[in-house]
């Protein structure tokens, strides 16, 4: 099997396009007529293309990838090989056509991938080794150096998608959530009677204020405490709280059964 590459390039402000050519003929077209009627920019952009069709043909893809080249290496299991399809060549030829491809792109993209800039000791490389320092003089030279700046590339992979309706959906839902619970129980409250026995049963649960009996070994209507901000139990004047001690193993406070007190300086 032999392949013979071919190219054409097109001018989008004359909508003309050369022939397929090989890569000489289309490099005659561009360097030496500039038969597409190319504008300094153009020409600059056209002649990074001949120059990255120049190290990305078949015949370099092949001899640089050697045997990995043929896609049916990879059904070959020690020397032992399944049928292939009829149209192999085909599967092959597409290979090598998406590895010329992407070599193409790539030298397009390394032209531009210094997103630093040109330092003024720096130099970009035109057609026949020339290169073009920060401070060209020829409009030609202008060109080659602009094309760094003026090239957009696709970021996929530094660009997410979202939905502004998805997320402001799960903003409204998550903040319901919380004002229900720290409402909820003020809304069932509200709702029932004042003094009925479940919201009773709520608050003797609570663990402020079974923190609040422990404390003072109130269990006669609460004496020196009143309720404050979101019905959080705190003293109404600067009465001082006994230290917890331990007897057996288990914590006690002044005024329990089984409790004691701390003498005062006492650790």
């Amino acid at each position: 099997m032999a392949c013979a590459d071919q190219y054409a390039l097109c001018n989008p402000s004359t909508l003309s396009c050369t022939t397929p050519a090989g890569l000489f003929t289309l490099t005659e077209h561009v360097w030496i007529t500039n038969k597409l009627k190319f504008n300094t920019a153009q020409l600059a952009t056209a002649g990074r293309i001949v120059g990255a069709l120049a190290d990305s043909s078949t015949f370099g893809t092949v001899s640089s990838l050697r045997s990995t080249a043929l896609w049916a290496n990879n059904q070959v299991v020690g020397t032992i090989s399944p049928s292939l399809p009829d149209n192999q060549w085909q599967i092959e030829v597409l290979g090598w056509f998406q590895t010329n491809l992407a070599k193409v792109q790539a030298a397009m993209l390394d032209y531009a991938s210094n997103t630093a800039g040109l330092s003024p000791f720096g130099s970009v490389e035109m057609r026949n080794s020339k290169r073009v320092g920060a401070q060209p003089s020829e409009a030609e030279d202008r060109a080659h150096l602009d094309q760094c700046a003026n090239q957009l590339v696709r970021a996929t992979g530094e660009v997410q998608n979202f939905s502004v309706c998805g997320v402001l959906l799960i903003v409204c839902v998550s903040t319901v959530i919380i004002l229900l619970d720290c409402l909820l129980e003020r809304i069932v409250d509200f709702s029932g009677r004042r003094d009925s026995v479940p919201r009773r049963a709520r608050q003797a649960d609570n663990k402020l204020h079974l923190l609040r009996l422990a404390l003072r070994g109130d269990n006669n209507g609460g004496n020196g405490w009143e309720l404050g901000q979101w019905d959080i139990p705190v003293q109404d004047n600067a009465k001082p709280v006994d230290r917890p001690t331990i007897s057996n193993g288990l914590v006690a406070y002044a005024g329990l059964v089984g409790g004691g007190r701390v003498p005062e300086g006492g650790v």
